[in-house]
Order: structure tokens, then C-alpha cells, then sequence
């Protein structure tokens, strides 16, 4: 699930995936190297970052 706030509003993305609690790692925040889809989680935790980082460089008081 993706959040994104502007102006006080809140709007949410599903992202259409999930991860068993079994193959989450709560410390790191990032899915354990025995995940199934270890790596598909990280392209998609990257890109996420990526989006992120656009965003802050295009709206720099966001």
C-alpha cells in the first residue's frame, strides 16, 4: 500500500501484493532472503524509493 499526502488529503494505492508475516523481517523492514519473491520485493521496494526521491526533488517542500 502507497500513501500519498497533499494539502491535508490523503490518498492510498494498493500495490496488489503481499507478503506472508512468516517471510517479513519487522527490524529491517524489508523481506527475509528466504521470501519467495525475495528479489520482485526489492525491485518494487527500489522503484517505490526512486518515486519517492522524484517526488521530493520536484515538489521540494512536499
Amino acid at each position: 500500500m502507497v500513501r500519498v499526502c497533499k494539502n491535508g488529503k490523503k490518498k492510498y494505492k494498493s500495490l496488489g501484493i503481499s507478503v506472508n508475516l512468516a517471510h517479513w523481517d519487522f527490524k529491517k523492514n524489508l523481506p527475509k532472503p528466504k521470501c519467495p519473491n525475495h528479489e520482485a520485493l526489492l525491485i518494487i521496494n527500489k522503484r517505490i524509493s526512486v518515486f519517492i526521491e522524484n517526488l521530493v526533488l520536484k515538489y521540494p517542500g512536499f
